[in-house]
């Protein structure tokens, strides 16, 4: 086996690795969040769907979507303005986008978890999004590096 075959398999499980990492922390903060940061009220200010185009394993385009929710709210008599709605990114269906969005119409009261040491930084649910999805990319990565390198 060639070294540069061997820094490749290497590169591709790290790349596994940080994918886990990086999911794994989204849920650590999600839950951390969830018992230890304040809650403020807040208002919603805009409330919609976005979508974009990915591509499939096939090569074929499809269409994803993200709810997407805007919010003020105060801590300590000052204003601040968000739209994180979980720890992570969130992109589903239309029809499951719509749902989440209409738990958050436009002019409703909401309870927004803010971070004490950072009240800039805040979300309206303390979960976090994709994290199966990045656990299970990145074990995807490893199995690859692991069966290239097993195989060269």
């Amino acid at each position: 086996m060639e070294n540069a075959n061997v820094i490749l398999f290497v590169i591709v499980i790290a790349v596994g690795l940080i994918i886990i990492f990086l999911g794994l922390r989204q849920y650590f903060q999600a839950k951390k969040a969830e018992k230890s940061w304040p809650k403020a009220d807040g208002v919603v200010l805009e409330s919609n769907l976005s979508s974009f185009h990915t591509r499939n394993s096939r090569g074929n385009y499809t269409t994803k979507y993200r709810p997407h929710v805007a919010y003020q709210y105060q801590v300590n008599g000052q204003t601040f303005n968000s739209d994180r709605l979980t720890f992570g990114s969130e992109s589903t269906s239309e029809s499951n986008g719509r749902k989440k969005i209409a738990n958050y119409p436009e002019g409703s009261q909401v309870t927004v978890h803010y971070d004490p040491g950072n009240p800039n930084k805040a979300v309206l649910e303390t979960k976090a999004g994709g994290v199966i999805y990045n656990v299970l990319l990145g074990l995807i990565f490893i199995v690859l590096g692991i069966l290239a390198m097993v195989v060269s």
